[in-house]
Order: structure tokens, then sequence, then C-alpha cells
């Protein structure tokens, strides 16, 4: 009688700790932010900005850029704070991987000679997502998640480089 006790204790126990509610694991962070700008029809700054939570970047200038050769540097805590946000603002994986002209459904009607934009974020699970945008094609969310991405770091000192 003991035994079949002692069991269906241990069954009770096994079944309940079951059913106990573990905690979900946490949400995945960012652990990379690239912006790399296409040429266009004319004098845009073509280059590639990776940004890190450690607050490093790395920048690599192709053409029309203030800065015209590779440089690497730190950005401020609220500066890596405001690429977390325009991240998160624009729910970036939830949109479509082309948003351009090939893509008729997100991009209707675009005018020519316009620069594109790509922009991958990786996740500390693995994972990451890629957009190809096309400027003319007047994407709200990509466009304000573009111009937010620039918060993120010096542009003025890196890229806006004097009109010819």
């Amino acid at each position: 009688m003991r035994v079949l006790s002692f069991s269906l204790l241990a069954a009770l126990a096994a079944l309940i700790s079951a059913c106990a509610h573990t905690s979900p694991p946490p949400a995945p962070h960012i652990t990379e932010v690239q912006l790399e700008q296409g040429p266009c029809f004319g004098f845009c700054p073509i280059y590639t900005i990776t940004l890190k939570p450690d607050l490093s970047y790395d920048f690599r200038p192709r053409d029309y850029t203030q800065i015209k050769s590779r440089k690497v540097g730190t950005v401020r805590q609220d500066q890596w704070q405001a690429v977390e946000d325009a991240v998160r603002e624009a729910d970036f994986f939830t949109l479509p991987a082309d948003i351009n002209p090939f893509n008729r459904r997100e991009c209707p009607m675009a005018p020519t000679d316009m620069p594109s934009a790509i922009v991958t974020v990786s996740r500390s699970d693995g994972t990451s997502h890629s957009v190809t945008y096309y400027y003319g094609c007047g994407h709200a969310r990509m466009e304000r998640l573009i111009m937010n991405l620039h918060d993120g770091f010096d542009y003025n000192g890196l890229v806006q480089a004097p009109q010819k």
C-alpha cells in the first residue's frame, strides 16, 4: 500500500509540474542594423553603414559622401535607442522583402531615377530580414524608418556631402 501511495504521489507531482507555467523565452533583441544606400541618376550618397548594440558602427562610403574612406566609431546610447525604436515603430519584420517597381502591389507607380536602399536587421535568435526599397515608391513606413535610422548615427558628419 505504501508503494502504491508513493507511486500515486509521484505521478501527481509529475502531472502538476507538467502543467506549471514556464516563462516564455525572452524576445530576441537586435544584434545589427545595416543601411545600404544605392545610387540614383545624379549625386545621391552611396554608402553602407552597420550599427550594433555595443554602440559601434562601420561606415563604408562609395560615392557622394562627406567622409571618403571607411570609418569605424561609436554612437551614443540615445542614438542606438533611436535605431531600435525606428525598427520597432516600423514593425520591420512584417514589411515585404521588396518594395520596388517590380512589386506592383507595394509600388504601383514610381518615378524613375530615384535611389534605392536595403535595410537589414539581424536578431539574437539568428533570424534576419532585409527590405529592398526604391524611394520612388513613396512607402511611408520605409521612408520614416530610413529617416529615423539617420538619427542613429552622425548622418550630417558622415554622409551629407555638399551639393555639386
